[in-house]
């Protein structure tokens, strides 16, 4: 199984749980509802009508992360929000870390989000500090594409989303 990358989105009425337990927001499964059809009608859901307009960015989330991540002494970006948690390992298996990110921050995370693309992708992979092969990158362009619309989405609609890595 592996620990994965999960997130949901939050509409305004469930904010106030999400803020006090972001738990609240997380499917008792997440794993199984990213694999849950994605039609109700036997048409082609949208991300407007898609009752599971999640993001799942699998066991690579920290690849993505990469893009948004600092020096040390430097200030950590607005996107990398999205990407700093981790499941602690505990004796037997870990323990998720869930987090909730309300709509004004999601602005900021969006606009950083936004500012990246083909390009940083393809400094990261080619960047001596990691060893990305060039399928890689294209899956890191990939995920990061997907972040960047539901994090959008989120925006358009005043909503949170909740995290769990896990």
């Amino acid at each position: 199984m592996g620990i994965r990358y999960y997130a949901y989105p939050v509409p305004l009425e469930r904010i106030p749980a999400a803020l006090i337990d972001p738990a609240t927001a997380i499917p008792y499964d997440p794993f199984m509802t990213s694999f849950m059809p994605r039609f109700e009608d036997g048409l082609s859901a949208t991300p407007s009508n898609d009752p599971y307009d999640d993001l799942y960015l699998d066991k690579v989330w920290s690849w993505v992360g990469h893009l948004f991540a600092t020096d040390w002494c430097e200030p950590d970006r607005p996107a990398y929000e999205l990407f700093k948690g981790n499941a602690t390992t505990v004796d037997i298996g870990w323990i998720p870390w869930e987090q909730f990110i309300g709509p004004d921050e999601l602005r900021p995370i969006a606009q950083d989000l936004n500012s990246v693309g083909p390009a940083e992708v393809d400094a990261l992979v080619e960047s001596s500090k990691y060893h990305f092969k060039k399928e890689e990158g294209e899956w890191i362009l990939e995920l990061l594409r997907e972040t960047q619309e539901f994090v959008r989405r989120r925006v358009e609609r005043g909503e949170g989303m909740a995290i769990h890595i896990g």
